[in-house]
């Protein structure tokens, strides 16, 4: 918190001095400084490991903070070229809590260590041409390049790494069971933020050209959402509480509607101000009416009940295969099992085929294999309550 503090007054000073860039712009430099605040803030109702990835993001804030004073105060190649490169880090670390909040340690610490070597190679194999001048990263046309197409692909690949864990946590919450997938689905939200970012920075490079905005306050704009985005990925990996996935729901659709408001409708409004003001609106309706469908499935999915409690299950049984077996012993079909556990017909078939195999009942009829199976999960329950009388 001091470095924090040591930060914002240092930027402060800058601005009062007369060194008045979207770097040292007052709500740049809070936004900054108290998103760093509530992520460790927020870190401390976290367990090990999460919480020290948390802490992280906290610290690659600050550090942000510091490099856009050193960068401001003295502008060499290096100081720039740091500062540049300086939001890479948090961005990253947005998705690898997304990863851990997800178990996925592992690839949580690939993902940090690539980055890691990424921004370094970033920090000196790219120099703005006017530090501060513009979006930086949404502005190609202020860079310098030392090794030609190097950080392009470097970039692309990361761009590539971060779609593809929220890819994965997503793919590992459709195939959770009931207990877990609340948590994996508001872990694949966490992991999003990450792509987000890039999708704001994109919407907001848009807005610079063809929206004609004023750069200074597009970049301004584009250090809020730092702090907005990583403060979001605290709350939502801190507590279970819906708000915070609703919310990273809500910075989604706004930033498509930026990105394809203005750069579909943007010419026609010059063209036709009538047309352009209309197909805004409708763009803008359109992304708000899918959000809210696509929040209230999320809701309805990632809260869906077990059929049964299922607190055991049968040994050998997967998670998701206890849920199926539970359904079919309290008399679902087939179609039921797949509506209450948003699974599709065939995957359920698939699921039953499996726990036959696995409860060894053989080729007698499906009818009675679905009975002896349903037997069998009773039976376990049974001499589960009596093992805890």
């Amino acid at each position: 918190m001091l470095l924090a503090a040591g930060g914002v007054g240092a930027n402060l000073v800058l601005w009062l001095g007369g060194e008045r860039t979207f770097v040292t712009h007052p709500v740049s430099v809070l936004a900054l400084a108290l998103a760093s605040g509530a992520v460790t803030w927020l870190a401390g109702r976290c367990q090990a490991p999460l919480r020290g990835w948390l802490v992280g993001l906290a610290a690659a804030l600050v550090a942000l903070l510091l490099l856009g004073a050193w960068a401001s105060s003295t502008p060499t190649p290096v100081a720039a070229g740091l500062w540049s490169v300086g939001w890479v880090p948090v961005n990253a670390l947005l998705a690898v809590v997304g990863l851990s909040l997800a178990g996925l340690e592992r690839w949580a610490r690939v993902l940090a260590a690539g980055t890691a070597v990424a921004t370094l190679a970033g920090a000196f194999l790219v120099r703005p041409v006017v530090p501060f001048a513009g979006i930086e990263t949404a502005a190609p046309e202020a860079w310098t390049h030392v090794v030609p197409y190097v950080a392009e692909v470097l970039l692309a690949a990361w761009n590539l790494a971060l779609v593809a864990a929220t890819v994965a946590v997503a793919l590992r919450a459709r195939r959770a069971s009931v207990v877990d997938r609340g948590r994996l689905a508001r872990a694949a939200a966490v992991t999003s933020c990450a792509p987000c970012l890039v999708v704001c920075c994109y919407a907001l490079a848009v807005l610079r050209n063809p929206g004609d905005v004023d750069p200074t306050a597009g970049s301004v704009a584009y250090t809020v959402a730092i702090g907005l985005l990583a403060a979001l990925v605290a709350w939502a990996s801190s507590s279970p509480d819906r708000p915070a996935v609703r919310v990273i729901a809500f910075t989604w659709a706004a930033a498509t509607v930026v990105l394809l408001g203005v750069g579909i409708a943007g010419p026609t409004v010059e063209a036709q101000l009538t047309l352009g003001i209309v197909a805004v609106a409708v763009i803008t309706v359109g992304v708000l009416a899918a959000t809210a469908v696509g929040l209230a499935r999320y809701e309805h999915w990632s809260h869906a009940p077990a059929p049964r409690p299922v607190t055991t299950g049968v040994p050998g049984l997967s998670p998701r295969e206890n849920d199926v077996l539970a359904a079919m012993a309290g008399g679902a079909t087939n179609a039921a099992i797949a509506g209450e556990l948003f699974l599709s017909e065939r995957t359920v078939e698939q699921h039953l085929r499996s726990i036959f195999d696995k409860l060894d009942l053989g080729d007698h009829g499906g009818s009675n294999r679905r009975v002896r199976a349903a037997a069998t999960w009773w039976q376990h329950q049974d001499s589960d309550r009596a093992a805890e009388a």
